[in-house]
């Protein structure tokens, strides 16, 4: 693991005539590329703070192997290995975690899907793991034949059980028939309580996304329907299993689709969906327990654009519930971030250019989101994470950039505070292996700048062995790389944001110049 000598984001305060730009000073503290066979998968990390202790413990999930294994661990907050242990059963392949849990014993539980190389089939697979790294134990989890696609992993209310959802389907005549199953697992020894099931119509269903609460586990998707349209679909059943509704958004024409994609539980008990109507609009809709529709909202983005299925809601506790959603238009893609009220209202709505949606968290009690988003960066040929923070009032308060290798894509984040950030994810390499990376940022300070006329140009990393980012919110900008003879070695041009290759760069002190608008600023660089 690769321990961080601190560096700071060099921030260069110049009197340009420029928006107010707010931004947070982040450090990089431990960050681990690890080589868990040819197609390693970093895919899910996730923080928890023992209470008793006061320690903080950093999990994670990866597939590993060539897709014949998976590997489960943990770190503490420093990033020191404490235990990691690899699962790779005679039979299965494809392993894909997609979801984790740590309950109130300290116990760690990953879930999600794994192909059964007998029977060729998909099925759900749930273990579980104590806070030593002991093994506790582990279900497999098929239906008659049928292939089973992972939905999610939900706590239940008491503590002593998740729920865990997938859905089938079967091939009859000429005809898909799906069905939604959801199952009850004990967490002392990984029982199944019980399973239930449900089947929405003689057509085919899907299913994106499960809450649970106190009042009962919810689905949405879509719902095929006669006319080859699809119909926004939400489920309920209750905490034993019995089902009870259904509510469908249908599609106005043929050939219209309706999706549903996310769900939350909002502070007053009520159930939020968020999904896609035709492919320019985003729809959010609020439901009573008992299925009564309360509100329904449309943000349309025009003909011209795309509504991608990664889209993301969570709910903080004290009354905000926080959305975020992909959007492609004009050939250039976009974050849509919005805060609803208790009643689905829009609080606020922001749109941030130029990225693709990873992840959003919102630590519980804690008022305001965090969104990882991701960029496909030419010069480095791999995708690079920004960390993006907003108040509760809008007010996008910082951002970060990767680590100095970036990461070929990102998979998951976790904060429990708002200040240490936990990363996984993983890189390609130059022969087309794969290693997981994990790493840790700590948010140092917030700084807002408080004269109108100052901005702020960002250079990271600094110093550097590979690459440096120069951003700023310059529309065109000229950069100087200056070695220390007043030698100009290298030149670029460019808008916002230029990564600089130095990595053949003798080791030194440099200056970069940066022009614009006929100003100019200098700011010293070290090549590693």
């Amino acid at each position: 693991m690769k321990k961080f000598t601190p560096y700071v984001v060099l921030t260069i305060l110049c009197t340009w005539l420029n928006p107010v730009l707010t931004s947070a000073q982040f450090t990089p503290n431990w960050y681990e590329e690890r080589d868990l066979g040819s197609y390693a998968v970093g895919r899910i990390i996730q923080a928890d703070l023992d209470e008793a202790t006061g320690e903080t413990s950093v999990y994670t999930a990866a597939s590993a192997g060539t897709y014949d294994a998976m590997n489960v661990t943990r770190r503490t907050n420093e990033g020191d290995l404490v235990w990691s242990k690899n699962i790779n059963n005679a039979g299965y392949s494809s392993w894909s975690p997609s979801a984790m849990h740590i309950d109130d014993a300290g116990n760690v539980i990953v879930s999600g899907q794994v192909y059964n190389t007998d029977e060729m089939i998909y099925e759900l697979f749930i273990l579980s793991y104590s806070s030593g790294g002991g093994f506790n134990w582990a279900q497999f989890i098929n239906e008659d034949d049928s292939y089973s696609y992972f939905i999610g992993m939900e706590p239940g209310a008491d503590g002593d059980n998740v729920y865990i959802a997938a859905w089938t389907y079967n091939y009859v005549g000429a005809t898909y028939t799906s069905e939604l199953r959801l199952y009850s697992v004990l967490l002392a020894d990984g029982t199944v309580e019980w399973d239930a099931v449900h089947i929405p119509g003689d057509t085919y269903s899907y299913f994106y996304d499960m809450v649970a609460g106190s009042t009962g586990v919810y689905f949405t998707g879509y719902l095929q329907d006669v006319d080859y349209s699809y119909d926004m679909q939400t489920i309920k059943f209750d905490t034993e299993g019995n089902y009870e509704w259904t509510q469908l958004f249908e599609a106005d024409t043929a050939f219209e689709f309706n999706f549903g994609y996310a769900l939350a539980i909002n502070n007053s008990g009520n159930l939020v969906v968020a999904g896609s109507s035709g492919s320019g609009s985003i729809i959010t809709i609020v439901y009573h327990p008992d299925g009564t529709l309360l509100n329904a909202t449309e943000q349309n983005f025009g003909a011209s654009a795309y509504i991608f299925q990664n889209m993301l809601l969570k709910d903080n506790g004290p009354g905000s519930t926080y959305f975020a959603a992909s959007v492609y238009k004009n050939g250039a893609y976009g974050i849509y971030v919005a805060r609803l009220n208790e009643d689905g209202s829009t609080a606020w709505q922001k749109k941030v250019d130029g990225q693709t949606l990873v992840d959003l968290e919102v630590p519980e009690d804690m008022e305001g989101c965090y969104i990882v988003v991701s960029e496909y960066v030419d010069t480095i040929y791999n995708y690079v994470p920004s960390l993006f923070m907003f108040d509760p009032s809008g007010n996008k308060i910082g951002e970060m950039l990767s680590p100095l290798k970036g990461y070929y894509s990102v998979a998951d984040f976790s904060t429990l505070n708002g200040s240490e950030f936990y990363i996984t994810g993983q890189k390609q390499n130059p022969d087309y292996s794969y290693h997981e990376i994990t790493s840790r940022w700590d948010l140092d300070s917030v700084m807002r700048l408080a004269n109108a006329s100052d901005v702020a140009v960002n250079v990271f990393p600094n110093p550097a062995s590979d690459f440096v980012y120069v951003k700023t919110e310059f529309e065109e900008m000229q950069i100087e790389l200056i070695d220390i003879n007043g030698r100009v070695v290298q030149q670029y041009n460019g808008n916002y944001e230029i990564a600089l290759d130095v990595s053949d760069l003798s080791a030194g002190v440099y200056m970069l110049r940066i022009i614009s608008d006929n100003k100019e600023t200098l700011t010293p660089f070290v090549k590693e």
